[in-house]
């Protein structure tokens, strides 16, 4: 039987276990990908493993390369299974679940890595800026991502 101190103890540690994503400290934290700060709130972006591990970046495409560059195919093909943020370009500094963003590559918005990528909530917050975007959903970013950005 449990008493009323081992009762108090387990909950505790339920409530401890309860993992939320770090906010991004801009102009203090260093992408985990190019290693630069972090200062633009316009194009951040960060995955918050199920196991309460964060990965902070300066860009869009840091995060992406990472992902590649590091074989995570659960966080590529199962974004569900982890939290992957993205800042909205209309509203700098929040986040979306990147499973609900839009993304957009366009020379008229310059990113931090040159890869001219953004995130938003809608194509039409898109087509208000370029009539002529290249609009892609977070799976098609994912698979095609270095044949997008070289063209």
């Amino acid at each position: 039987m449990l008493n009323k101190l081992h009762l108090i103890g387990l909950i505790f540690l339920f409530i401890s276990c309860n993992f939320s994503p770090e906010p991004i400290n801009y102009g203090v934290d260093e992408c985990n990908y190019c290693k630069m700060i972090i200062v633009d709130n316009a194009h951040s972006s960060e995955i918050f493993t199920n196991k309460g591990k964060s990965y902070k970046f300066d860009s869009i495409e840091c995060m992406v390369n990472y992902l590649h560059e590091n074989h995570d195919t659960d966080y590529v093909q199962k974004p569900n299974k982890t939290l992957i943020l993205v800042s909205n370009f209309n509203s700098p500094g929040s986040m979306l679940n990147v499973t609900n963003a839009k993304f957009l590559i366009s020379e008229k918005i310059s990113s931090p890595m040159g890869a001219n990528l953004s995130a938003f909530t809608s194509i039409k917050e898109i087509l208000e800026i370029d009539n002529n975007a290249q609009i892609l959903d977070w799976n098609t970013l994912i698979e095609n991502f270095r044949n997008l950005i070289q063209n």
